[in-house]
């Protein structure tokens, strides 16, 4: 019999047969399909962050083994400081998952620590990442010790690691806030406050439309690292700017400090 241009439908088929041939065909193909559509993204995002952030690649590193955590933590403490950013699935703290946990201790590399990394190849779990038991004892350590945590926009960060990680953390500086008070006026955006107080430029990189084209969790480690890690480094130099601007608005500062942070 003469197969038709669809590859195994034959003319003499039933359409019952026909169908379910389709089916089987989607099931085959789409796949495949998702899995390119994915691969590109991903070379893309390999691509832009290389390009805008390919400087920071010395002053970042991915942790994933426990020791070299907790040796991270450890310096935090001893410094009394640390910088705290987080990559989610979601903006949900109830039911998005933390992928992964940004810091920068000041004199340090900043550092990303992957918990809930996929394969963008396979979707299974990477290996060599932090369990979110391990990090909870962590950030437990760090409000034990009493380290000063500085974030941009804390409520979420906050809520998010409360939620995953079951820890409850005091902000010491949010830098979202502080923007807001320094200048009501313009973005309280971290790029935005970045390029135009630290870098003195007109233009902050931001990757949020490409990255909303994926789950965040296919992103690879490497990458995932040079793009997240640096979002705590620029929010320390940006509180830097900040506690020096703060000193030419004292009564602002006491607002700050004494009822915004609290």
């Amino acid at each position: 019999m003469r197969k038709s241009l669809l590859g195994g439908l034959d003319v003499g088929s039933t359409k019952n047969q026909d169908l379910q041939l389709l089916s089987n065909i989607s099931k085959t193909t789409a796949p495949k399909q998702m899995r390119g559509n994915v691969t590109a993204l991903v070379e893309q995002i390999k691509v832009n962050v290389q390009k805008f952030l390919g400087k920071y690649k010395d002053n970042v590193i991915a942790l994933r083994q426990e020791q070299d955590v907790s040796d991270y933590i450890d310096k935090a403490i001893k410094f009394g400081f640390l910088a705290i950013d987080t990559e989610t699935t979601g903006l949900n703290p109830l039911q998005d998952k933390v992928v992964g946990s940004c810091l920068y201790v000041p004199g340090e590399k900043a550092v990303y620590i992957p918990h809930y990394h996929k394969s963008y190849i396979t979707g299974s779990p990477l290996n060599n990442q932090i369990s979110y038991e391990f990090m909870g004892k962590q950030y437990q350590r760090l409000v034990d010790n009493n380290v000063k945590l500085i974030f941009h926009n804390a409520k979420f960060d906050m809520r998010m690691i409360r939620s995953n990680f079951g820890v409850r953390l005091q902000p010491y500086w949010d830098t979202m806030i502080g923007a807001k008070l320094l200048n009501n006026l313009e973005s309280a955006a971290l790029k935005y406050q970045y390029a135009t107080h630290i870098k003195g430029e007109e233009k902050e990189y931001d990757f949020s439309t490409l990255f909303d084209k994926i789950d965040y969790t296919m992103v690879p480690v490497d990458t995932a690292t040079l793009y997240a890690a640096t979002d705590p480094l620029i929010t320390y130099e940006l509180y830097e700017y900040q506690v020096k601007a703060f000193k030419d608005v004292p009564r602002t500062y006491n607002l700050f400090i004494n009822v915004e942070m609290p």
